[in-house]
């Protein structure tokens, strides 16, 4: 049996009685049906050979949110099948009628359709069901007499062509006196005896029983109807505090956007400033490379390194470990006037090159720029410079002196009374 979706998920009933069909003709598309399908209420599966023993067409029934109306009689549906449906009725909500009739049920099948009339679930909405033409005993019976105890919402029973005794029979009659919300027991065609059938009829019939039920449906309707109002209530107040939380949330959103927005001035205005500062350097770097050529053209002419004005160890990648030349002319040369250690790697964080710089009283120009001095380096220089008085240009551009700044202000002083010294 293959069954179109788009056609059957929009039909109110659905009837596929007396096909013959077995489970394993109830496709898919069936039970895609079942479970999706907002307004299908009655489905006749009458006269198969249908056992639900695979659980599928339960677990249909447990997601089906309109259907009213289920017919499965004269099928073959044992223990196993009625469990799967007597589970999937426990999280339906909306089933009002189940025709169970011709089934073989017996006293398991009963008990658990009865654990599911008397459990704490969803279903309180069904009303008919009918085990007509069934092997149900007195003991099935007693299941069901003891689901009605707690059960408010069935009214109607079908039990009639079953094997229920007068023993089970004044059960139903004791549960009947409790419970007062069933209209209709159908017991025929049982081996009951004529009074206590007349019993249980004189119970039924009973105007103050109807009353009774009435108002007992009216205030389990009124418990409903306060629950609803209860769920709409919880909901308005998440609803409230969800609304509070968003609120909330764009404040915070509109905060960090106006934060960002200052950042993002504050990057610009910094983005500038270094701009304006590296085109500065960068103008200084060449006037220096022009006056520095000017100045120098004599002294390149020197072969020694310990009788030359000046030395250009500039580009060199020169780091604090291989400098033991350098230092060795620096203490050593008596006319060395000029030092330039542009772009290399010294960081004079060992203090050897600034104790070399103190010790000289010759040299008046260091160039010490784009280098990786930090503040432990400056630390050094600025306490050779304390005393060396001869430095007149110092050059610290592009280096990583950081918190170092402090000692820059020593460094100055150092070069100012170098000067007044030599006036």
């Amino acid at each position: 049996m293959r069954m179109k979706f788009s056609y059957y998920v929009k039909q109110k009933e659905i009837d596929l009685s007396h096909k013959g069909l077995v489970d394993n003709d109830l496709d898919d598309v069936l039970y895609h049906v079942i479970e999706h399908s907002t307004v299908l209420e009655n489905l006749f599966l009458i006269s198969n050979n249908l056992t639900l023993a695979d659980g599928k067409f339960a677990n249909a029934i447990a997601k089906n949110t309109s259907l009213k109306w289920l017919y499965l009689p004269n099928n073959k549906i044992g223990p196993e099948g009625i469990q799967h449906l007597a589970d999937a009725l426990k999280e339906n909500s909306t089933l009002l009628v189940l025709d169970l009739n011709y089934n073989n049920i017996g006293d398991e099948e009963a008990e658990y359709i009865a654990d599911m009339l008397a459990g704490n679930n969803n279903n309180k909405t069904l009303q008919v069901i009918s085990f007509s033409d069934n092997h149900i005993s007195d003991k099935g019976a007693q299941s069901i007499v003891a689901s009605l105890v707690v059960n408010t919402s069935i009214h109607t029973i079908y039990l009639q062509n079953n094997k229920i005794t007068d023993a089970g029979a004044e059960k139903l009659a004791e549960a009947l006196e409790s419970n007062h919300s069933i209209d209709y027991l159908e017991l025929d065609g049982n081996n009951i005896n004529g009074d206590l059938k007349k019993r249980i009829k004189a119970i039924l019939d009973d105007p103050k029983r109807k009353e009774i039920a009435e108002r007992k449906r009216a205030t389990a309707k009124r418990k409903e109807i306060a629950k609803e109002i209860a769920k709409i209530k919880e909901k308005k107040n998440a609803l409230k505090l969800a609304r509070e939380e968003i609120a909330m949330l764009k404040q915070s959103i509109v905060k960090k956007d106006r934060i960002l927005k200052e950042k993002d001035v504050e990057i610009a205005k910094l983005s500038r400033d270094n701009t304006k500062n590296d085109k500065q350097t960068s103008k200084d770097e060449e006037i220096r490379k022009v006056s520095y050529k000017k100045n120098t053209n004599k002294e390149e002419e020197a072969v020694s390194l310990e009788n030359t004005h000046k030395e250009d160890l500039s580009d060199r990648g020169l780091i604090d470990d291989n400098i033991d030349d350098l230092i060795n002319v620096i203490e050593k040369s008596p006319i060395l006037k000029k030092l330039n250690l542009y772009h290399n790697s010294l960081t004079l964080s060992d203090g050897r090159l600034a104790n070399a710089i103190a010790k000289k009283t010759s040299i008046k120009w260091l160039n010490l720029s784009y280098n990786n001095i930090g503040p432990q380096g400056i630390k050094h220089l600025a306490a050779a410079l304390k005393k060396n008085n001869t430095l007149e240009a110092l050059n610290l551009g592009s280096n990583n002196i950081g918190k170092g700044g402090k000692y820059i202000a020593v460094l100055l002083l150092m070069c100012l009374v170098c000067f007044y010294l030599r006036m």
